[in-house]
This record gives structure tokens, sequence and C-alpha cells, in this order.
């Protein structure tokens, strides 16, 4: 492996060199070109065995790849959570001021989605702009229905790591309506301050809090690290992560959790219409897949405090205080062994339960 890995930089930099002392070659410019288009965009991805180049295709191979990280959810009734109930969220009204004031901060240069939009023109026009929008939220939000392309996505295809030709290595990123993003920060920060007046979210969350963060976590875990090297305790510590955990949270169980947390009224019928009537396209160099249902999951916008409150419950039902990394006191008896199983099994339950 070393003389070949010897044998590939002498004859690149043999290339290199001879194009760079010639003002370039056609071994120079190959070479910087396959470079290139290997780093850039989506490579050629393999189906079957077979290397696909086609745009179209391609889209078409990271559609059905990001499609079948959804979860199906079986006919039947729905868990419900027991436990304490919770007020239902005061109404939400939407005022014109405060739609110019986000149609302000946005970005301009930020891409529109399948509405063609653009964010420099509501920028740029966000005062004659705000009150017809405002009317239109507090329309949609009163009837429960969204325009169809609010409800429709493109998604742009990312490379995370490992080959770039296997397209279980390409994430995804959305790209949705600008004015529907305005509406989802509305709701999501009427939620937010809901969820923080009956102070709803557990203690044991970290993430996408005000006054809470990795950092925050990282200073309670070294805490708790760092008092049992003092009194000179064993420390274990189990590190456990959802996958795919934004696209695979099933609707109905989230909606059921929603109306659990007293998210229900319009907001409610918002939320349901915006989920179940998604949809999603890939596009591959101009060339776009057949549009698929979005069969679970929740949007960029709305997700980091709808996932919350899916996975509010979890302390609750004896899993693990883990939302990222949970330290465990001492395991150096078979009982402190056999605690942490019960645990880890609780939250394999748990996981079955609520389709996670």
């Amino acid at each position: 492996m070393k003389a070949l890995n010897k044998a590939h930089w002498t004859y690149v930099n043999g290339i290199l060199l001879e194009g760079l002392e010639n003002n370039g070659t056609k071994p120079f410019w190959s070479y910087i070109k396959a470079r290139k288009q290997d780093n850039i965009g989506v490579a050629l991805l393999k189906k079957n065995g077979v290397l696909i180049n086609n745009s179209k295709d391609k889209a078409e191979i990271l559609s059905d790849q990001f499609r079948s990280v959804f979860t199906h959810e079986e006919d039947g009734a729905v868990p419900e959570l027991g436990g304490q109930t919770y007020r239902v969220i005061d109404p939400l009204t939407i005022r014109d001021d405060g739609v110019q004031k986000l149609l302000t901060r946005l970005k301009p240069n930020k891409a529109s989605g399948p509405d063609a939009i653009p964010a420099c023109i509501l920028k740029e026009l966000a005062n004659e702009f705000a009150p017809a929008l405002s009317a239109f939220f507090t329309q949609s939000l009163h009837t429960g229905t969204l325009p169809s392309d609010w409800t429709k996505a493109y998604i742009s295809p990312v490379f995370k790591k490992n080959s770039r030709h296997l397209p279980e290595n390409y994430h995804s990123v959305s790209l949705t309506s600008i004015c529907c993003k305005v509406m989802e920060h509305i709701i999501v920060k009427h939620i937010a301050c809901h969820v923080d007046k009956y102070n709803i979210l557990t203690q044991y969350q970290y993430g996408f809090r005000q006054a809470r963060s990795c950092e925050t976590q990282l200073i309670t875990t070294l805490h708790d690290m760092m008092y049992h090297w003092d009194v000179k305790v064993q420390l274990d510590v189990a590190v456990l992560d959802f996958s795919k955990a934004f696209d695979t949270v099933p609707h109905n169980r989230l909606l059921v959790k929603l109306h659990h947390y007293g998210t229900d009224g319009n907001i409610h019928h918002w939320l349901s219409s915006s989920l179940k009537n998604r949809s999603q396209s890939v596009v591959v160099d101009g060339e776009s897949s057949v549009q698929v249902r979005v069969e679970s999951g929740v949007p960029q916008g709305l997700g980091p405090m709808l996932f919350l409150l899916h996975i509010n419950d979890l302390p609750e039902s004896g899993c693990l205080p883990m939302i990222a990394c949970y330290t465990v006191p001492s395991m150096r008896h078979l009982s402190d062994q056999l605690a942490l199983q019960k645990d880890l099994d609780t939250l394999a339950l748990w996981c079955n339960r609520w389709g996670m």
C-alpha cells in the first residue's frame, strides 16, 4: 500500500511540475478537471453496481435514498401520553409590524423556494408587503390550509463523508418558500413562549434552547466527572444518538404529543396540514426528480421545537436522562450494570412506541 501511494504521488507531482513549467499540459488540465468534478456537486452515483452519470437519474437515486429513511406509521391507534396535562396555548395574533420586522431581517441572498419569490424583494419592499402577508398568514392560520407552493420543497443534496459515489453519503438541504419560513418562525416563537410559560421542556434537554447549549451541557458533564474523580468513584459514560432524527419523526405521534402539551386549536390544525401535505423533489444540475410525499419528519423551520416536544417525555418514561450524553454514577457492581441495561431496554421500548 505504501509503494502504491508513493507511486501515485510521484505520478501526480510529475504532472503538476510539467504543467507549471510548460504553462499547462493536457495531462495537467485533465487531472485538475477530474479533481474538480470529484469534489464539487454530485459525483457519479452507484446503483446496482453501475456508476450513473445522468443528472436526472442521479436525482431519482438520491430521491429514493432520502425517502428510504421515512418512518411508516402503521394503521391503528396512536399511543397516548399519560401524566400531567397542560393548558391550551393562547390564541396567536399576527401583526403587521411583526411581519415587517421579520422581512427586514431576511438575508437578501437567501435562496428562494418553489414559489420563486426572492428574499431581496421581500426585504426591500418589507413595508409594502407586510400588511398583505400579515392578512394572508392570518387567513392561513384560521383555515388551517397552506398554498401548494408552501408544502413543496426542492432538495439540494450535500456530500457528507466517505465515498462520493454512494447515495447514502449525501444529506438533504431543503429549499422552501421564504414566506412560509417567516410564518413558521412566528408560530415557533409563539409555541416557545407557551412552552416557557408552563415550564414544559425537561431540564435534561440542552439542545435548541435559549441559555442552554452544547457548552452548558459539557460544563454539567465535566462537573459530574470531576466530582466522581475527587471522591474516587468510577464513572461510565453512554453516548447515544438518534439516526436521521429530523427526518424520522412520525407525524401522527408528534401531533398527539403537541395536543398533550397544549398546542391545540388553529395552530394544531395548521401544523397538521403543514406536516401531512408536504412533498419534495431532489434537484441535481438543474434536473429534478419526481415529487414524492414526505411521510415523516419535521421541516427545518419548525424542526427543532417540534423535535424537542416529541422527545420531551423520554426521562419521564424511565429512560436515561440522555439528550446527548448520560453519565452513569457507578458501574462497580453487577446491580449497576443491570440498572444501566434496564434503562437501555426502556429506551428501546420508547423508540418502538414513538417511531424513532
